[in-house]
């Protein structure tokens, strides 16, 4: 666990302020109180001057996990990505930002940097607004986020906060607008942030985040693709004396004579560029226009990915471009739908082995045509880490194709398909039927021959049930069943492609060794015939965990390590190779 303080408290002169009530009394007493807290700090108990290292003031510290903070799933790796192979040599994204703000003497740099410049420059940039015609009431205020903190979440007086809390403030309340709650402190110096105005929750939910994402910090090259991609970055910066005292465009290249410096030893800020001429990040501030190069700071490549900064962040608003959606480009639409039903996974009964378990599911095509075999099309059940989507494994593959030596009507349950698509799972099963519209795989295949054991599939099967033995993992992880993981067949409706088996709570699964210490959470669509309509299939997003990983980026996780090779060694292949070989009479 990293501990990390964002934004350091107000110096020795901010503890002067007159209190709300303007008590007099009080007020002496908070700011005794107050110095009497820096002062410790300062110097130890036989009164010799503590050095201001790493460890920040210390006063504020928080433990921001960020193993608990989902990883962004990079849909374009490194050396591949949407805008080109090469990126441009050049980004500013500055236009959209509104005008450079003061955060004054308080710790609310997480607020001025997450909602007054992040959360305003998607605002301004989906609504086509630059930065010198934003208006007050279309810039977000950093102090109604600061003041719906928890108390847990923040120091007094606004004396600072971390990421998770702030931006999980974004997520589920959202954030007023500064005409609504106004930040005066660095105009009033009287006036105490904790008595700012603050803005009700309607008038903050239209600044509501879909989701934040961590993003990797230490590579320059990843760093410069977000920005490419049009999104800038939350980032987490420790500071030295030469960001302090920066008053040029020249680049910061180092801390300089000290290793961390005063208040803001620990800032948040926006990274909103890059210039490969200047080899330098681009940041925005909010110390106001008088501070570094018109409240803006060139930080040189290397100093930021090795000690300036130490965490980084894109969100994700209604109007981000991030490809986190299926690309259904590549097919016209069709009246076919495929969607997961009657999905159930518990512990198998008849292996001592915890990590062997039963999944029971069906693939239902809720739509009025065929999806014949020729598609070789798959129903594929997957394992990935719930914080790192990144981290994936397949469980079980359920092949749909004409081809590989298994006639119409037959199937067989032990298929070696590793050898064909390069998939490395528990188990393959390849059938050769057509799903007739309104049909499930199950009631499809009653009757076949299952060519591995010589016997016929039961008339009345209702669903699947297949024994696996899970991966040997630790941590937290969700189990999701994909219908038409592949992508190989046109549908109506793309997004209840996805059924996702998480804890009873809804929360991750926490996996010891490949064995489910919490219970598994049973199918919610256990009806043999769903509403045609059901588009809203389980999933790992719900109420107490907006943040989870959406349908929509699992299928462009899936879609994309298909078409890259992550996913299965020959993926962009595989459909092209399934039709040589069945040219071939099959394997």
């Amino acid at each position: 666990m990293k501990q990390t303080i964002l934004c350091a408290a107000a110096g020795l002169t901010a503890l002067t302020l007159t209190a709300c009530d303007e008590d007099t009394l009080a007020a002496i007493d908070d700011a005794l109180g107050a110095i009497e807290e820096v002062l410790n700090i300062i110097f130890d108990d036989s009164g010799n001057t503590l050095a201001v290292d790493d460890t920040g003031l210390g006063w504020l510290a928080r433990d921001e996990d960020y193993s608990q903070i989902e990883d962004d799933i990079r849909i374009n790796p490194v050396g591949d990505n949407s805008v080109g192979a090469e990126l441009p040599q050049r980004v500013d994204l500055s236009a959209y930002l509104p005008p450079i703000g003061n955060q004054g003497e308080y710790g609310t740099c997480v607020g001025w940097a997450a909602a007054y410049n992040l959360r305003t420059w998607h605002y301004a940039y989906e609504h086509g607004v630059r930065g010198s015609q934003l208006r007050q009431s279309q810039c977000f205020s950093p102090s109604d986020l600061f003041q719906n903190l928890g108390t847990a979440y923040k120091g007094a007086k606004c004396g600072g906060t971390n990421f998770e809390p702030a931006l999980d403030v974004m997520l589920n309340r959202g954030v007023a607008r500064l005409a609504d709650a106004p930040y005066t402190a660095y105009s009033d110096r009287t006036n105490q942030c904790d008595c700012l105005p603050v803005a009700t929750a309607a008038q903050a939910s239209d600044g509501r985040i879909k989701n934040y994402r961590q993003i990797d910090h230490t590579n320059v090259v990843s760093v410069k693709r977000y920005l490419a991609e049009g999104r800038p970055v939350l980032v987490g910066a420790q500071l030295g004396d030469n960001f302090m005292s920066c008053s040029s465009a020249s680049p910061v290249g180092s801390r300089g004579t000290t290793n961390l410096t005063g208040q803001h030893a620990y800032h948040a800020m926006v990274c909103v560029g890059y210039d490969d001429s200047r080899e330098a990040f681009r940041i925005v501030n909010s110390w106001d226009k008088s501070w570094g190069d018109g409240g803006f700071a060139w930080i040189d490549y290397d100093y930021f990915v090795s000690q300036f900064a130490y965490g980084a962040f894109v969100i994700t608003t209604d109007g981000t471009t991030s490809g986190g959606t299926f690309d259904g480009s590549e097919v016209a639409q069709s009246n076919v739908d495929l969607a997961p039903i009657g999905i159930a996974d518990d512990d198998d009964e008849e292996e001592s082995d915890a990590r062997w378990r039963t999944v029971s599911y069906d693939i239902r095509n809720l739509g009025t045509e065929t999806v014949s075999a020729s598609a070789g099309w798959a129903c594929v059940y997957m394992l990935y880490n719930a914080y790192n989507a990144n981290e994936s494994s397949i469980v079980l593959v359920d092949l749909y194709s004409d081809h590989h030596g298994v006639a119409q009507g037959q199937m067989n349950s032990l298929w070696d398909g590793e050898s064909v698509l390069g998939l490395g799972a528990s188990g393959y099963s390849l059938t050769n039927v057509d799903l007739a519209g309104g049909q499930s795989c199950a009631e499809a295949s009653r009757g076949i021959l299952d060519i591995y054991s010589g016997q016929r599939l039961s008339m009345s099967t209702t669903s699947f049930s297949w024994s696996y033995r899970m991966p040997e993992v630790t941590g937290f992880y969700y189990l999701v069943m994909i219908a038409d993981a592949f992508g190989s067949v046109s549908e109506s409706n793309e997004e209840n492609n996805y059924h996702f088996v998480t804890g009873a709570d809804g929360g991750p699964l926490q996996i010891l060794g490949g064995t489910i210490l919490n219970t598994a959470n049973r199918s919610a669509t256990t009806e043999s015939r769903p509403r045609e309509a059901a588009d809203n299939l389980p999933s790992a997003v719900t109420p107490q965990n907006l943040n989870a990983y959406t349908p929509s980026e699992i299928s462009a996780l899936i879609n994309a390590q298909r078409q890259s090779g992550e996913l299965q060694n020959r993926a962009a292949q595989w459909r092209e190779e399934i039709e040589v070989k069945g040219k071939k009479g099959g394997d």
